[in-house]
């Protein structure tokens, strides 16, 4: 599924664009939902509390926040750099400013049709190529966390604690589930307790592996050989791809 946010502070604009991805849906092998937003306040806050889009129609002139600032809260402070942001606006001199954002694109009011679903072909075409990610949720709040920045996951009970690149997070769930969703990328299962990233380890050691952040973590005696066989296969993989 592909997540649309359209955020313009003129319902027919918003319509306009809506529509216009609705009518073409059916050209397309991924489902789409779309979000409407009449004012910047209200997107500003979803995606304050973790709602993801993959592609946002976002108008610069906005009323109290404007899209320019909603640019940088996505980019600075959630430091999402994934979603493609396409801006809307009557006027065509905002270049320098929206540089730091890196848009996907930037469309001058009226809208053509036909470069909305250019934009949407474009961002499913970059979704192929980049970064898979990793989906969780947190009261019922889906994140997505790319997968190469994964430091490991860490099961206490029912609770998983993801430590990645940045910070990390807390949900409900059971590792050999996790393991299942990821194993066929550069993951280890090394303990009951433990999946580790191998682009993060510093240092394999037939007991433990220590990663990049300092973090030291116990390969398990039942686990030992399979770990071994699977770091072998990675490498192989690496080479392979000229990694």
């Amino acid at each position: 599924m592909i997540k649309i946010a359209i955020c313009d502070d003129e319902p027919l604009i918003c319509q306009e664009i809506a529509e216009t991805i609705e009518n073409q849906s059916g050209d397309f092998f991924e489902s789409i939902r779309i979000a409407v937003y009449t004012n910047g306040e209200c997107l500003y806050e979803d995606l304050g509390k973790g709602h993801y889009f993959d592609l946002i129609f976002l108008d610069i002139e906005l009323y109290e926040i404007n899209g320019i600032d909603i640019g940088v809260f996505i980019r600075k402070t959630l430091d999402n750099q994934l979603s493609q942001i396409v801006y809307i606006s009557s006027k065509q001199d905002y270049a320098m400013d929206l540089f730091a954002i890196h848009p996907l694109n930037f469309l001058v009011k009226p809208i053509d049709p036909g470069q909305v679903i250019h934009c949407l072909k474009l961002t499913l075409r970059m979704g192929q190529r980049e970064t898979k990610c990793f989906s969780y949720q947190i009261k019922g709040t889906t994140k997505r966390i790319p997968l190469s920045d994964i430091y490991y996951f860490e099961s206490n009970a029912r609770k998983i604690k993801l430590v990645f690149a940045g910070g990390e997070d807390t949900f409900y769930g059971k590792l050999c589930e996790i393991y299942e969703q990821i194993r066929a990328f550069s993951f280890l299962h090394i303990h009951k307790s433990y999946i580790v990233n191998y682009l993060w380890v510093k240092i394999c050691k037939c007991h433990e592996m220590v990663l990049e952040n300092g973090k030291t973590l116990p390969i398990s005696r039942s686990m030992q050989k399979q770990v071994a066989k699977r770091v072998a296969e990675i490498r192989a993989e690496g080479k392979d791809s000229g990694i």
